[in-house]
């Protein structure tokens, strides 16, 4: 945060014609500041759900290919007996 923000938060204030009584300007620093309000553990929970999730729709995918491909392999050597006869 810029360094003259309570100068012209206060200078705001004054030309709103709404002074308070008290002003209360805390300072801390950015990491400090991360530190309290970012919780990394629900983040990280978070983004392992979110892992988990794509790679399930990713193997169900695969699987789902994989069956098809099968059927699909099964039905040309219903088609086409004699060419497993020829391979080696």
């Amino acid at each position: 945060m810029p360094e003259d923000l309570e100068i012209s938060l206060g200078d705001t204030l004054i030309e709103a014609r709404r002074t308070p009584e008290v002003i209360v300007i805390l300072r801390c620093k950015e990491a400090s500041t991360f530190k309290r309000c970012i919780d990394n553990e629900a983040i990280k929970k978070e983004y392992d759900s979110d892992c988990k999730k794509r790679n399930d729709e990713i193997n169900k995918k695969r699987e789902e290919d994989k069956l098809e491909k099968l059927k699909e392999l099964a039905e040309e050597n219903k088609q086409d007996p004699e060419a497993e006869e020829k391979k080696p």
